[in-house]
């Protein structure tokens, strides 16, 4: 198949979690020899449609605009670049044209979207007036918001911008898919793709079961009474981070400690707790193999948000290092401990329900029971479980569109 990914950034400009997600999904798909193109707009120049980037086999088309690159670049937002990226979520030409020459150029079969900031719905108008299928996933709220995040924005833009992409999501979209149940329930409940089919596809880890094995084996074997509790993720107020401070704060028990790693708005309180309560340890924002050795020495993850997170990737990350996960009921969070069959939900608002998780496995043995079930279901989060499922639901939208 010649398949076209599109999203607004990828690989080595890694913003978040969906960046993770597409790279491994677009070199597995290479790997079973599918042409897999890349259409971003995080190129530093104008785009040279002979010559693309390659990266694992992958093909790469960098699109260019200034206004954005100084944006998520260098974090300068000039009033120019503001009117100009709030115009480009509704419409950029010139990754209009882009897209519709890489289509060609490359002899698409399926195009695959995912975060359009920027980039505009147009690559789903082009493809529907070329009878090439489209499959888009929803990886967070921005149909809805702008911010991404839901009712963050002024009431009167996110207002317009929802009217405005609910429309759209009902004239152009063929199949939605979603990395958890809830973000689909949530645009469903509001109108959005009304005459789209829908899929919850759950996000892929690379997951190293070498690694899970061992980190297994030694944490069954641990006897030292210090339970080591870990959070790790950006310090906001959306991620609860104030509520899981307090909730910490108030058990005096000294044989546990919280391990924070992370940055964000709400650094200098986490610092100003810390040195309130030496339990507390403030790691700042750690590279890959400092933070692997955080997730080796932990014993408990907590995931404490209040905003609907559109998956929880952070769950599947921490099991491979047989890390029990105390997580909030918001968003893809709940859905993929109850598959994982392990750790414990509680209600995001409640600091007493999550006082009451920290207790609960403030016992070793509670950990222990927990890490024998850990590599139960982790198989419905591999990156080779998530390839089968997009891949035949690819074949399945050329088949139908080929048959129309």
């Amino acid at each position: 198949m010649n398949i076209l990914i599109i999203n607004a950034f990828y690989y080595p400009n890694i913003i978040g979690g969906t960046e993770n997600s597409i790279k491994i999904l677009a070199e597995n798909l290479v790997q079973l020899g599918n042409n897999v193109t890349i259409y971003t707009l995080d190129g530093e120049k104008i785009l040279d449609l002979n010559n693309p980037e390659i990266i694992s086999k992958v093909k790469i088309y960098r699109g260019y605009s200034k206004e954005a690159y100084n944006t998520w670049k260098y974090n300068k937002r000039s009033i120019k670049s503001i009117i100009t990226n709030r115009w480009h979520f509704l419409y950029n030409l010139k990754s209009n044209r882009d897209i519709f020459s890489i289509i060609k150029k490359e002899h698409i079969e399926i195009i695959h979207t995912n975060n359009l900031m920027s980039i505009s719905y147009g690559s789903w108008k082009i493809a529907k007036k070329m009878y090439i299928p489209v499959v888009h996933t929803l990886r967070d709220y921005w149909m809805m918001d702008p911010s991404t995040i839901i009712d963050e924005s002024n009431t009167i833009i996110r207002k317009i911008h929802s009217i405005f992409f609910k429309n759209i999501s009902n004239k152009y979209i063929p199949f939605v898919t979603a990395p958890s149940q809830r973000v689909l329930e949530i645009f469903t409940s509001k109108n959005y793709f009304k005459y789209s089919s829908q899929k919850c596809i759950y996000n892929a880890v690379n997951l190293n079961r070498d690694i899970l094995l061992q980190c297994q084996k030694e944490k069954i074997n641990r006897t030292t009474t210090n339970i080591k509790f870990l959070y790790v993720g950006k310090l906001g107020e959306h991620k609860g981070i104030h509520i899981l401070l307090s909730a910490f704060t108030s058990y005096k028990n000294s044989n546990i400690s919280l391990h924070i790693c992370g940055n964000g708005p709400m650094e200098s309180h986490v610092k100003k707790i810390a040195e309130k309560d030496k339990r507390i340890i403030y790691c700042g924002k750690l590279k890959t193999p400092e933070l692997e050795q955080v997730y080796k020495d932990a014993d408990v993850l907590i995931v404490p948000s209040i905003w609907e997170e559109p998956f929880g990737r952070i769950v599947i990350e921490g099991a491979q290092y047989a890390l029990p996960t105390i997580g909030s009921d918001r968003g893809g969070i709940p859905e993929i401990i109850k598959m994982l069959d392990y750790g414990k939900i509680y209600s995001s608002n409640s600091k007493k329900e999550l006082l009451n998780s920290i207790k609960l496995y403030a016992n070793r043995n509670i950990i222990k029971a927990d890490i024998q079930k850990i590599d139960k279901n982790l198989h419905l989060f591999s990156s080779d479980y998530q390839l089968k499922q997009f891949e035949q639901l690819y074949k399945f939208l050329i088949s139908t569109t080929n048959t129309l």
